[in-house]
C-alpha cells in the first residue's frame, strides 16, 4: 500500500470518528435537555400533589372538628 493510499485511510478514520464523536455530542445534550424537561416537570407535579394533600388534610381536619362538635350529624340526616 503507498504511503498516499495510508494516508487517505487514516484520514477517512479520523473523520469517521469526529462524526461519531459529533453525534454522540449531539445525542448526549439531547439526553441532557430531555433530563431537565422531565426533572421540572416532576417538580411540578410534586409540587401539585403536596397541594392537594395539604387541602385534603384540611378537609379531613375540618369535617373531624364538624363530627367533633355534633354539627356534621343534622347535615347528613337532612340529605337523605
Amino acid at each position: 500500500m503507498c504511503s498516499l493510499c495510508s494516508r487517505y485511510k487514516s484520514l477517512s478514520t479520523l473523520g469517521a470518528l469526529d462524526q461519531a464523536k459529533c453525534w454522540q455530542q449531539q445525542e448526549l445534550a439531547q439526553g441532557k435537555h430531555e433530563n431537565a424537561v422531565m426533572k421540572a416537570q416532576l417538580n411540578h407535579y410534586v409540587a401539585v400533589v403536596k397541594a392537594v394533600e395539604g387541602e385534603r388534610d384540611d378537609m379531613q381536619d375540618t369535617v373531624l372538628n364538624l363530627i367533633e362538635k355534633g354539627e356534621l350529624i343534622p347535615l347528613v340526616k337532612t340529605c337523605s
